[in-house]
């Protein structure tokens, strides 16, 4: 399968979210995979969100298809965000579980010192394509072939 890229940088502010959702919207559909768009939207949607109140500078959202979609959330700040858990009447908390129940997975990594003294973090989520699952049947096919 091919893979495909696409990256934008995101002014961070409270129009980032929206922006967000747009590009990718319209790189899944360019893509022909608008059956993603529901659970990538949203999951994009919170980690943009928290980048823009919680991150530092800009926003730089990478969007990657191959036999899964994947997308990542990257800003300059140091602190790694993690799921924390409210009182249910909580008017706050709950982007990471939502991020948690539209991907298949997701996680962060430490963006490495460029040279400049800058570094920052990735906040991520990876979406299984059709492909993925059909590869996935195909190889549990083969192993059970092989015993």
């Amino acid at each position: 399968m091919e893979l495909r890229n696409a990256t934008e940088v995101l002014p961070a502010g409270p129009q980032a979210p929206s922006l967000a959702r747009r590009f990718v919207a319209k790189a899944l559909d360019s893509w022909d995979h608008a059956d993603l768009s529901d659970r990538a939207l949203l999951a994009v949607s919170e980690l943009v969100t928290n980048a823009f109140l919680y991150g530092e500078g800009d926003i730089v959202l990478v969007v990657t298809l191959g036999v899964f979609l994947r997308v990542e959330v990257r800003d300059d700040g140091a602190g790694m965000p993690a799921q924390r858990y409210y009182s249910p009447t909580s008017t706050t908390g709950r982007g990471l579980h939502l991020v948690d129940h539209m991907a298949d997975r997701w996680g962060t990594s430490a963006v490495g010192d460029q040279g400049n003294g800058a570094g920052g973090k990735a906040v991520w989520f990876e979406i299984d394509t059709p492909a993925a699952a059909e590869a996935e049947r195909a190889r549990l096919k083969w192993r059970s072939s092989r015993s």
